[in-house]
C-alpha cells in the first residue's frame, strides 16, 4: 500500500542535515526544566541576531504557536478581541479561542488597512510574508496600523516565521520598530533551522512585555526543551548557517518552479512568495478544495490544506507544503495531482464539445 505523502502542515524535510554536529551531551545538559524565559546563552545568541538590547528583550517558547499564545495571553486585559488579516494562519484564532478571545478579520485594499468595526481590540496581528500566500506587507499598510495603533492603543503582533526561514530575522518587525510603543515579535527555530519537530520559538518585545510573556508560557507549557535549546544554539553560531539558508530557499524555489511549470497548462497558478508553500487556485479546473481533498483522500496518497482553513473566501484554494517531503516522495505526489488535473481538464473539454 502507498504511503499517504502529508503535504498540509509546515514540516521542513528537504533542509541539508547538520551530520557533522557533535552529539549532543546529554548527561551534562541533564534533565531538568530550562530557565522560563529560556536558556541565557541561545537569548543571547537571538538578541544579537536582531539587534536587541539585552536578553531581557527575548523569551524561548515552546514553538512560535506557543510563543503566539503567551502573548495573546499577556494582551488580554487590554481587550477580549485581536485584529487578524482577511487570509490567516488558522492557529491566530485558534489559540484566542482557547483563551475565550474573539478574532476579527481586517482586509488590506490597494494597501490601505481597513479594520473592523469592533470594539477596542487587544492587538493587531501582522504576518508578514503571509501564509499561506506569501505576500508581504506594504508600507502603506504598515503606516495605517501605526495610525490605528496609536488612535486605540492596540499592540501589534508580528508573526515573522516564514520570514527568518529566509533570512533569520525579520523585515516586517523593522518596519514597526519605533512606530508602535507596544510591538511583539514571534519567529520559529522550528522552522527557520528545520526542526519542527523540537518545537522551538522565540518572541522580541520590551522587557517588561518580555516578562509577562515568559509568566503567561510558564502557565503554559513551562519551558522550552533543555536539548532543543543547546542543539538551535549549536546551529546558529556555525559558519556556514548562511549557505545552508540559501540551500534551502533554493531548494523550495526549485520545487516551486517545477509545480508552477507543472500545472500552468491547467490554468493553476502557484503563488507562494519566498515561504515553503504553494498556494493554488484550482477554479481554472471547475475545482473546489472539498472536491479535490474528497479526491485525494479516496485515491489515499496525498493530503494538502484546505483553502478554507485559512479564510472564507478560499474554497477553491489549496495550499501544497512544498519541503515537507524528500524528492521522491514528493515526486510521487506531484504526479499525483497531475493526473487527476488532466483528468479533470479531460473530462471538462468533453462536456463543453459535446
Amino acid at each position: 500500500m502507498t504511503e499517504l505523502v502529508d503535504l498540509s502542515g509546515g514540516d521542513i524535510a528537504i533542509a541539508p542535515g547538520w551530520d557533522d554536529l557533535p552529539a549532543l551531551d546529554l548527561a551534562g545538559i541533564g534533565t531538568h526544566y530550562a530557565p522560563g524565559a529560556g536558556l541565557e546563552h541561545l537569548r543571547q545568541t537571538i538578541a544579537g541576531i536582531y539587534n536587541c538590547a539585552s536578553t531581557e528583550n527575548v523569551v524561548v517558547t515552546t514553538g512560535a504557536s506557543a510563543g503566539l499564545t503567551s502573548i495573546f495571553a499577556a494582551l488580554r486585559q487590554l481587550g477580549n478581541t485581536a485584529l487578524i488579516p482577511q487570509c490567516a494562519y488558522p492557529g491566530f484564532s485558534a489559540s484566542l479561542r482557547m483563551l475565550g478571545m474573539g478574532a476579527s478579520r481586517y482586509t488590506i485594499e490597494d494597501g490601505e488597512f481597513m479594520p473592523p468595526i469592533t470594539e477596542r481590540p487587544a492587538c493587531v496581528v501582522v504576518n508578514s510574508p503571509l501564509n499561506p500566500t506569501g505576500e508581504e506587507i506594504p508600507s502603506a499598510t504598515v503606516d495605517g496600523i501605526v495610525r490605528y495603533c496609536a488612535r486605540t492603543g492596540a499592540a501589534v503582533v508580528i508573526d515573522s516565521v516564514y520570514d527568518a526561514l529566509n533570512s533569520g530575522g525579520s523585515r516586517a518587525g523593522n518596519l514597526f520598530a519605533s512606530r508602535v510603543s507596544n510591538t511583539f515579535e514571534v519567529s520559529s527555530l522550528s522552522k527557520s533551522l528545520a526542526m519542527a519537530g523540537w518545537r522551538l520559538g522565540y518572541v522580541i518585545s520590551d522587557k517588561k512585555s518580555c516578562e509577562m510573556v515568559a509568566r503567561s508560557h510558564y502557565a503554559l507549557a513551562m519551558s522550552a526543551s533543555l536539548p532543543a535549546q543547546h542543539f538551535a544554539r549549536s546551529i546558529l553560531h556555525r559558519p556556514d548557517l548562511p549557505m545552508w539558508r540559501g540551500q534551502l530557499a533554493a531548494a523550495i524555489q526549485a520545487r516551486r518552479k517545477d509545480v508552477t511549470s507543472r500545472f500552468a497548462r491547467f490554468g493553476v497558478a502557484c503563488t507562494g512568495g519566498v515561504t515553503p508553500f504553494a498556494w493554488m487556485d484550482l477554479q481554472p479546473l471547475g475545482l473546489t478544495a472539498e472536491v479535490f481533498c474528497r479526491a485525494a483522500a479516496r485515491g489515499g496518497v496525498v493530503c494538502v490544506a484546505s483553502g478554507n482553513a485559512f479564510t472564507g473566501h478560499a474554497s477553491t484554494f489549496i495550499r501544497v507544503n512544498l519541503a515537507a517531503a524528500e524528492e521522491e516522495v514528493f515526486a510521487r505526489a506531484m504526479d499525483w495531482i497531475e493526473r487527476l488535473f488532466a483528468a479533470v481538464a479531460a473530462r471538462r473539454a468533453t462536456c463543453e464539445g459535446s
